[in-house]
């Protein structure tokens, strides 16, 4: 159940960045259909490279299983976080680290499901995994569409904070509440502070920048901030 839980979790992160990709990319940077495919191959050479090169020559051969789910998942995490931050550079680089750790997510697993189900239902097994993607995509992108409408990065930082929950599902093995006693005694701890550390700073920065983001109206046009309608005017 963990495992499912925590695959629901990043099929909503993944669901998300799929849905707002485009309306992102026109909000925070005015670029526009081209810029959009460009991202979207890079995201696609990213995702091929990792799993025909990457994972089979470098992640399996120095990663245990349970290593991978939680390096995929901090990934993630970042790749999420640099996205919002609304920097075109660090929003190059988060796609291409979220390609990567979503093809090594999507992996490990897929493989963790499959070699802990019995023989007999192990086609069940992935086939729940199936289901459950499929609803993450439903739910994932009506949720990304109402962040959206209040701040553009905020789907994003909704993204890293899915993973952050998923990252603790994983860190608890499969028990939460021994986990939680435990959890001051375990090194994971430590991660989970410095995760919800950098989650708070990017989520400050978000209000920090909230009154001065560029929105979307109602007809799709870029609506300009105050500083910005000032600037056009002449005004100083």
């Amino acid at each position: 159940i963990p495992t499912y839980v925590a695959w629901f979790l990043f099929g909503l992160a993944a669901a998300t960045n799929q849905a707002i990709l485009a309306l992102f990319v026109d909000g925070a940077f005015g670029l526009r259909e081209l810029a959009v495919g460009i991202f979207a191959a890079i995201t696609g050479i990213a995702v091929s490279f990792n799993q025909w090169i990457g994972i089979p020559r470098f992640w399996l051969k120095r990663f245990k299983e349970s290593s991978l789910a939680w390096i995929s998942t901090m990934i993630l995490i970042v790749a999420f976080v640099l996205v919002g931050v609304q920097s075109l550079v660090l929003f190059v680089v988060g796609i291409v680290l979220g390609a990567l750790g979503q093809s090594l997510f999507r992996v490990v697993t897929t493989s963790h499901v499959a070699g802990e189900a019995h023989e007999q239902y192990r086609g069940e097994a992935v086939g729940v995994l199936n289901s459950i993607h499929s609803v993450s995509m439903i739910v994932g992108p009506l949720v990304a569409g109402l962040l959206f409408g209040i701040g553009i990065s905020l789907p994003y930082f909704f993204s890293a904070a899915y993973m952050v929950a998923a990252l603790l599902i994983i860190s608890a093995k499969g028990d939460i509440i021994t986990y939680m006693r435990k959890l001051k005694k375990n090194i994971d701890f430590k991660i989970a502070v410095t995760v919800a550390v950098a989650f708070a700073f990017a989520a400050g920065y978000l209000i920090f920048q909230s009154s001065e983001m560029p929105e979307i109206s109602s007809e799709g046009e870029r609506v300009f901030t105050k500083q910005e309608s000032s600037l056009l005017r002449g005004e100083t």
